[in-house]
């Protein structure tokens, strides 16, 4: 190949590289519109259910989300101690009759935030008294983070999640 088209095929990889790197920024800036487009939807639905101006700032819409959560955890028992033996964990969580939402726990290890145990959808009116676990520990006292998360009735939607301490003895 001789000095001439060699030059011309460097030109041509150039220019190929900088359109390649142009395909992908522009890729990268409808990506991230999309992203951005996205969450403000989402925020802006949150904030027409719980009845809000979708202009209502962050901090508006964060403590009327805590204000609605403390409502729908007011009709949620959870005892803070548990026992488990045998691979099954005995611990209540019941939610009463009067909410209006449906409600999930997660059980984690609070040292590691690893899962220990998990509950199906509680629907008001209705309780679990125990569950299997899922992470081998050994006997002990041990600290964990019961994550509460609420749903509409349907179980389609998740309207927020609230955590509590529990203290749980593995024999």
């Amino acid at each position: 190949m001789n000095g001439r088209n060699r030059r011309w095929l460097v030109i041509a990889c150039a220019v190929f590289l900088a359109l390649d790197v142009f395909i992908l920024t522009a890729f990268g800036v409808i990506i991230q519109n999309d992203r951005k487009a996205a969450i403000r939807h989402e925020r802006d639905a949150l904030a027409r259910q719980m009845q809000l101006s979708p202009n209502v700032d962050d901090a508006a819409l964060q403590t009327a989300q805590m204000a609605e959560l403390g409502k729908m955890y007011r009709h949620v028992t959870l005892y803070s101690e548990a026992i488990c033996a045998d691979g099954k964990l005995n611990i209540m969580l019941s939610n009463g009759e009067d909410n209006q939402y449906a409600v999930k726990m997660e059980l984690l290890l609070f040292e590691t935030g690893e899962l220990i145990g998990y509950t199906d959808l509680v629907d008001p009116g209705w309780r679990v008294e125990d569950m299997d676990v899922l992470l081998p520990l050994a006997p002990g006292n041990y600290q964990c983070l019961a994550r509460l998360h609420f749903y509409t009735l349907d179980g389609t939607a998740l309207l927020g999640t609230m955590g509590r301490h529990v203290q749980m003895k593995m024999q």
